[in-house]
């Protein structure tokens, strides 16, 4: 399987043949795991964004987003990512389902548009009790018009009809922190615009004073005339100084050129570089191109192509590289597989 690692420097990057994710020149100790369920934005229905993630060496993990999750699971298993996981042998389970019942312990849902959520929908017959912590928005939306009988059972505690309380709805509050039900994270949700008045939401997670931020999809504060990113780079500056920050998960959906009316709440290349650019200013402003060496921003979202030609994923990868004067380590995920950070 082909991988793509771009190590985004004063070097030019290379696309590698391996059987494991590597991360180029990763600042301190890895920390954190995560298992790519779905990397894509639209129109492949069985790889959207679904990320799980866990401390190194724990095969508890948390669920950001779930647009592919059961298959996404499968797929992973296929490639030797759950490798570690042993079924207990009184089990009659497939390794799979026992997966997606006993090793994920809380959903964390940027958003309520389908490709994020979708796959916890289509699992949740076969799932068992968990928290699903999201903004008051996407649980309103979600029980108004997924899980109310008509689209949906109502798996939830909350909305319309009989509630089979499987899921247990968690308004998360920006700016205020928060534990993740049967874990050792804790978390920070913040706003962001996706294509105003619709909003996504950012989270930032810790485990022992050592983060990680996955941002949902977003557009540019400066398109989206908002200071949403603006406000996590602030509280984000000080936990990269001080080498705590160990990767950003950021969409980039579409390659340049692309006209801003047309971004419709996306990032592409050139705003990501200039959101990028914002946050190594306020880490050093004297030294800016420096700032952020070494940094993996894991880039999500990227919606496949449909012409014949280069891909979307080659595209931006490119572009990415051109563009990137900061010596990021951006990271592009594949589908099943395991990254360390």
């Amino acid at each position: 399987m082909v991988k793509r690692l771009i190590f985004l420097g004063f070097l030019a990057f290379s696309v590698l043949m391996t059987e494991k994710p590597l991360l180029g020149q990763t600042i301190g100790e890895t920390r954190f795991t995560c298992i790519v369920l779905g990397a894509g934005g639209g129109i492949e229905d069985d790889n959207l964004s679904c990320y799980l993630v866990s401390e190194k060496h724990s095969n508890d993990f948390i669920c950001l987003d779930a647009g592919s999750l059961y298959s996404g699971i499968q797929k992973a298993e296929t490639k030797g990512s759950f490798d570690e996981i042993v079924i207990p042998a009184n089990s009659d389970l497939l390794k799979s389902a026992f997966i997606l019942q006993n090793q994920i312990k809380a959903y964390l849902i940027s958003h309520a548009h389908l490709d994020h959520f979708s796959g916890l929908v289509q699992s949740s017959p076969t799932d068992t009790p968990k928290t699903i912590y999201a903004s008051s928005q996407t649980i309103q939306f979600l029980t108004d018009y997924i899980f109310n009988w008509r689209i949906w059972p109502n798996f939830t505690d909350e909305g319309t009809g009989f509630q089979l309380k499987k899921y247990h709805f968690q308004v998360v509050e920006p700016g205020k922190d928060f534990s993740i039900i049967n874990t050792n994270f804790k978390a920070k949700a913040f706003t962001v615009s996706h294509q105003e008045p619709y909003t996504s939401t950012a989270f930032l997670i810790e485990n022992n004073g050592h983060y990680f931020l996955y941002i949902g999809d977003t557009g540019p504060d400066t398109v989206e005339k908002t200071t949403n990113l603006k406000n996590i780079w602030e509280t984000i500056s000080p936990l990269i100084a001080g080498k705590k920050l160990h990767a950003i998960f950021m969409e980039c959906s579409y390659p340049d050129p692309r006209k801003e009316t047309e971004l419709y709440g996306h990032l592409s290349p050139v705003w990501m570089i200039s959101e990028l650019t914002n946050l190594a200013k306020l880490c050093n402003e004297n030294d800016f191109l420096h700032s952020l060496q070494g940094l993996n921003v894991i880039v999500t979202g990227i919606k496949p192509g449909i012409k014949t030609g280069e891909s979307t994923f080659e595209l931006i990868t490119k572009q990415l590289t051109g563009l990137n004067k900061l010596g990021i380590n951006f990271i592009i995920p594949v589908q099943g597989e395991k990254i360390e950070f």
